[in-house]
């Protein structure tokens, strides 16, 4: 019965100490635009298309597009967007993941893109 009693106790003491985060699972603030300098909207809000590893030099490139360039994405295959579509093209330093072993996670960026489609098919 004793014995039961200190198995009891340690069980409920475990989950006090068995799981503590270092720095917890909250926003990867490195990986954030920490300020939009002389960006007129935060790209990161808008709709990503498409993204790519490059394992050579350890980045990670995603093309985010505004919401007239996202839907001419989904219904024409060409690239002649229509006047007023924003693209921007964001690179990030990969980075080792703390919380699993062997994954990279976005890092700081490197650099930010911004392409604008005006109405006389110039960019």
């Amino acid at each position: 019965m004793k014995h039961n009693l200190y198995i009891l106790l340690i069980a409920s003491f475990l989950p006090l100490f068995g799981c503590n985060p270092q720095n917890g699972l909250g926003l990867n603030e490195s990986a954030s635009v920490n300020s939009l300098e002389d960006l007129p909207e935060n790209p990161l809000l808008l709709n990503a298309i498409t993204m790519s590893i490059h394992h050579k030099d350890s980045s990670m490139t995603v093309l985010y597009a505004n919401d007239l360039a996202y839907n001419y994405t989904k219904t024409s295959e060409e690239g002649n967007y229509p006047a007023g579509s924003v693209l921007y093209l964001v690179i990030w330093q990969l980075q080792a993941d703390e919380q699993w072993f062997g994954a990279n996670i976005p890092g700081r960026i490197k650099k930010i893109k911004r392409i604008v489609f005006l109405d006389d098919d110039s960019v």
